[in-house]
């Protein structure tokens, strides 16, 4: 091993990667790190390619407990979260605007394809062995949950971490529900049943339970811009496999979509932060959320 060189990024939320010399050649790696997870990350990525996705293969792949490190040839082609983050920032458009709306444009076309050619109906049994619900349910009704949530108190916005007035238990705040007010109006969570947090959370569990047989597709599971290049400046070429596999094709996009329209606070909260304004009210069993967050126009388009 001739030199390893880290390329932090905001959008390696739970993953590392990097580049790395070995006899003379250059290769790209990425890792993954989940502690509390419970199934093994498998990259399908031949199984991707089959169905007709454009994909990166990697050369290596390498599983230990709840990490897995992927070595890939090096691809020198724009990552549209790079892309996309460069137009938010710019006082103008550009090309760039244009390129990747119209690539998603496309690409969106050529996945529906890609579902209607692979849609079957799947066992419980089946759909259970999909990677893809690692990133739902086994988060949600696993370890994960406990660990982030059960027992710990959270502070109301504007207190400070370690301000001990306006905090909250997490187990009494499963029982609000929740209005979130723009300057658009009001979003009432479950509006006409208004259940509870605790009650959405307990109906997620149930939903999104993998051992029930559903529709499903091939998918690559986690698609978000940070795992796909803009091939030519018009093609989307897919990286990152990691929870590729088959599964509904609603938890196929829900992730990437989330991800790449309404996360931005989540990758620069610093950013976002300085134009923010946000308070939070409690009246009786509701919370009361109000905020200026407003989306760019690329993450509208």
């Amino acid at each position: 091993l001739e030199s390893v060189t880290l390329m932090p990024k905001a959008v390696s939320l739970n993953s590392f990667n990097g580049f790395y010399h070995l006899n003379g050649k250059e290769y790209f790696f990425k890792t993954h790190v989940e502690e509390q997870g419970t199934l093994e990350e498998y990259y399908h990525a031949d199984l991707l390619h089959q169905a007709g996705y454009n994909i990166v293969r990697p050369l290596q792949t390498l599983h230990e407990g709840g990490r897995q490190m992927v070595v890939y040839p090096v691809v020198r082609w724009p990552v549209i979260f790079d892309l996309v983050r460069a137009v938010e920032v710019s006082s103008t458009e550009g090309d760039t605007f244009e390129s990747v709306i119209a690539a998603e444009k496309q690409e969106c076309a050529r996945l529906l394809t890609i579902y209607e050619q692979t849609l079957v109906r799947s066992s419980g049994e089946e759909n259970a062995r999909a990677p893809i619900h690692q990133l739902f349910w086994h988060r949600l009704a696993g370890e994960r949950f406990k660990n982030f949530y059960q027992g710990k108190v959270v502070p109301l916005p504007g207190q400070g971490r370690n301000s001990s007035t306006h905090m909250i238990p997490f187990e009494e705040l499963l029982h609000y529900r929740w209005t979130i007010c723009t300057k658009h109006g009001s979003v009432v969570a479950g509006e006409w049943k208004r259940p509870t947090l605790g009650e959405l959370i307990e109906r997620a569990r149930v939903i999104l339970n993998p051992v029930r047989e559903t529709t499903t597709v091939v998918g690559h599971g986690d698609a978000h811009f940070g795992n796909v290049f803009l091939e030519d400046k018009k093609d989307y070429l897919y990286f990152d496999p990691a929870f590729a596999g088959r599964h509904s094709p609603l938890l196929d996009i829900v992730k990437p979509f989330f991800h790449n329209v309404f996360a931005t606070w989540m990758y620069f909260p610093r950013e976002v932060a300085q134009n923010l304004q946000l308070s939070v009210s409690m009246r009786g069993s509701d919370i009361i959320v109000e905020h200026n967050f407003e989306l760019t126009a690329i993450r509208q388009a």
